[in-house]
């Protein structure tokens, strides 16, 4: 009885954390157009200086920008479609090979040049509020790109040396000369922030990397993304534990819950097995040596024990005595 409970037990315990594995790490699912959709474009844009667009953005007005790559400029258009820069675009402000945007919460426009490891500042109008040669150092290697925080702080990836550069809202560097170069960036790409100041970071070789608190909340966007499996790294550049489970990425405190309670089942399941086997009699040894009553001679008990049928748990002097007393 009590052997046939616990496999029960065991099973329906097993069952219960597949299914539960399964939904913690269950993906969307995906969407697909039926035969009738159609996506045809609202309008195609070309005008604006539009030359190699790269990076795009929006600001808080509606107006969309982009930087050209092609001319070393900037667009902005506004909600239709109809170009607000010159025919030139916005230039200046150290603009060379522009990739990624990022608009902060007053509608200044910062743009990552990979042609000068730069960043260029612009206000709403387009006008330079950067030097000539852009804001430099911090680590700025080939920028490519570049988010803002709650504070207005500007944070890069830099391709060129695997490093992250932090900026102020003035544009003075806060990182090293080097940047923050931690574990688990290979030639970093885009870049954002969340609502808890987490920085997330695509990088080539599919993974991306998380400094996990180091910013405040996010306000702009990344110029690139992506969707590969992450790196978790403290504000140290440590790298955590992670553990990818039917699907379910473990964050470090979730790994460590999962092993105590990996480690306190384990246990749990060993002593209802030494209960079962000692203080019962249940091993499948002695279950495999009772007689056809059920029972058999335990040097524990100092006689004729019976384990199962009408006499379970009862020792005997002998055999004898115990048929005497079921006759």
């Amino acid at each position: 009885m009590f052997g046939k409970s616990l496999k029960i037990n065991f099973l329906l315990a097993a069952l219960i954390g597949i299914m539960g594995l399964s939904f913690s790490g269950r993906t969307p699912s995906t969407l697909t157009a039926g035969t009738t959709d159609n996506f045809i474009p609202a309008q195609i844009i070309t005008s604006g200086a539009l030359t190699n667009p790269e990076g795009i953005a929006f600001d808080f007005a509606g107006n969309l920008w982009a930087t050209n790559y092609g001319d070393n400029s900037v667009t902005k258009l506004d909600s239709n479609g109809k170009p607000l820069s010159p025919s030139t675009g916005f230039t200046g402000g150290g603009l060379n090979k522009p990739l990624g945007i990022a608009i902060d919460s007053t509608g200044n426009v910062w743009v990552t040049n990979y042609g000068n490891n730069s960043i260029t500042k612009l206000d709403s109008n387009g006008k330079p509020l950067s030097p000539s040669g852009g804001f430099t150092g911090g680590g700025l290697n080939k920028p490519l790109g570049i988010a803002i925080d709650s504070t207005g702080n500007v944070w890069v990836a830099n391709e060129g040396n695997n490093s992250i550069t932090k900026l102020d809202p003035s544009g003075k560097p806060l990182s090293p000369s080097t940047g923050f170069a931690v574990n688990g960036l290979k030639l970093p790409f885009g870049i954002a922030i969340d609502s808890t100041g987490n920085v997330w970071v695509a990088n080539e070789g599919n993974r991306i990397t998380e400094l996990i608190g180091v910013a405040s909340p996010a306000e702009g966007e990344g110029a690139f993304s992506s969707n590969p499996l992450k790196t978790l790294l403290n504000k140290g550049g440590k790298t955590m534990e992670t553990l990818t489970l039917l699907g379910a990425e473990m964050l470090p405190n979730e790994l460590t819950l999962l092993k105590i309670i990996i480690g306190v089942g384990f246990l749990g399941w060993m002593m209802l097995l030494l209960v079962q086997a000692v203080w019962l009699d249940g091993s499948p040894v002695l279950r495999s040596s009772l007689d056809e009553y059920g029972c058999h001679y335990n040097k524990k008990h100092g006689g004729y024990h019976c384990v199962t049928g009408p006499f379970a748990r009862k020792t005997f002097a002998s055999k004898e005595e115990m048929l005497k007393l079921a006759a």
